[in-house]
């Protein structure tokens, strides 16, 4: 990756600092959260309807996510680095990454189009190959979804193209195991909770669903990209790839680091 690892590598439980980290980041810009986690949801559920239509949809429903995903990731960058939300430097930043994000969103839903049908294909064999096969998919799908996040992640920080950026994220997932499996099982857990599950509990006649729309609207797109933001700093900071900002640099310095 260019640089030496720096100490030993996070944890698990790293991970789950980080993820309550996204949570306090929330509370504490929660004006600022919410107003892009409703953004992501009406952008999310949109794409997600078109998604559902037929194969073709799901072009401009990837272009959708792609956009939310862009902006999501663009005011959380600057909030992790405790820089304040200026609207002319978020288009900036948006206008700068918006092909970028474009271009990893694409890749991932070629590679879906590719590993659903296989994955619902295997357990439908009966045997030991097929369920083995199953097994292996699955690691294989969670890997692929970690290697994304973590993408994602870099291109925010560190302005990289997508397939350095992709190249990057492998390599962070591989050299970091441990708290990279905890983070990717947190970011699933995340996205059930705050968005698929939201999305099914539309059909249901119960108040359960109000309450899982409200997690998602409020909650699910701002937490996610905190997340996402905190995991990818902690990891490229290993390396000494992660980005300063200027009251970070100020802060170190009156800590005497």
């Amino acid at each position: 990756m260019g640089m030496e690892a720096r100490g030993k590598a996070p944890s698990a439980l790293d991970a789950v600092a980080d993820f309550a980290k996204a949570f306090r980041m929330w509370y504490e810009r929660i004006v600022l959260s919410f107003m892009f986690a409703s953004a992501w949801w009406a952008l999310g559920f949109v794409a997600a309807q078109l998604a559902l239509v037929n194969p073709i949809m799901l072009v401009p429903a990837t272009a959708i996510w792609a956009v939310a995903a862009t902006a999501s990731m663009c005011m959380a960058n600057r909030t992790v680095h405790l820089e304040d939300f200026e609207l002319g430097a978020f288009f900036k930043d948006l206008r700068r990454r918006l092909v970028r994000y474009a271009g990893l969103f694409a890749l991932s839903a070629a590679a879906m189009l590719l590993y659903l049908p296989l994955v619902l294909y295997l357990p439908t064999l009966g045997s030991f190959v097929g369920y083995a096969g199953f097994g292996i998919c699955a690691w294989v799908g969670l890997f692929s979804f970690i290697t994304v996040c973590f993408a994602a992640g870099i291109i925010a920080e560190r302005d990289e193209s997508t397939f350095k950026a992709v190249k990057k994220g492998f390599l962070l997932m591989m050299d970091n195991p441990g708290y990279s499996l905890v983070c990717g099982i947190l970011l699933l857990i995340l996205a059930f909770v705050g968005y698929l599950l939201p999305m099914i509990s539309m059909t249901w006649s119960s108040w359960a669903y109000l309450v899982l729309v409200m997690v998602g609207v409020f909650m699910y797109g701002s937490v996610n990209a905190y997340y996402v933001c905190f995991a990818t700093r902690r990891l490229l900071r290993r390396y000494g790839l992660d980005r300063k900002s200027g009251r970070e640099a100020i802060q170190e310095e009156l800590a005497g680091k």
